[in-house]
């Protein structure tokens, strides 16, 4: 994309990723609401924040995806089709961190998904996240960053208390309005 296209963009699109239980609905339906709600919906439809409520002023879609997998390959049809992807999974459960690296990157990898992804740890309010707990969420997630350049940053949120609920969609956003990938990837060849 060339950087005049970026300031001429009016839209990008937001696919939202990750296991059964990662709290994908609960974390786009906490933005909207501005509250935790207790009874979500299993996939929500599409929604558009106006561009008034964005930091580059663009209208940004938000694209729930099903987390059956029955449903994968139409996940990762819908996921190519967006502009970024923020992945989730819970803190709390260490198999969905594993995931990360033994399916969703290498699968999307796979795919020759060349977007920017920001992994969005949830349930943040489960866990302590004392400095030593942050540090050890920072040296899980480093070495994750460096074997998958697609990763453009990584964040603790809760839907429950709100915290980085705003913040992860607003990486998103930069990642695509500002992006710091090189424009050249050996990885994928171009």
């Amino acid at each position: 994309v060339c950087s005049s296209d970026l300031y001429m963009r009016k839209t990008l699109s937001v696919g939202v990723l990750g296991d059964e239980g990662s709290g994908k609905s609960t974390l786009i339906s906490s933005l909207i609401s501005e509250s935790f709600q207790l009874n979500v919906r299993p996939v929500l439809p599409p929604v558009v924040v106006p561009p008034e409520m964005t930091a580059d002023k663009v209208a940004v879609s938000i694209i729930d995806t099903s987390s059956a997998p029955r449903d994968r390959d139409s996940v990762f049809e819908t996921a190519l089709s967006c502009d970024v992807l923020c992945l989730l999974y819970a803190m709390n459960d260490n198999t969905m961190f594993e995931r990360l690296s033994t399916y969703w990157l290498p699968e999307l990898r796979a795919r020759r998904c060349n977007l920017p992804v920001v992994i969005v740890g949830t349930k943040a309010d489960l866990m302590s996240l004392s400095d030593e707990d942050t540090r050890k969420f920072r040296a899980a997630l480093d070495p994750l960053m460096a074997k998958f350049s697609l990763v453009e940053t990584s964040l603790a949120s809760s839907a429950k208390s709100l915290l980085n609920v705003k913040e992860a969609f607003y990486y998103a956003e930069k990642s695509v309005m500002h992006p710091t990938a090189p424009i050249y990837d050996t990885e994928i060849g171009r």
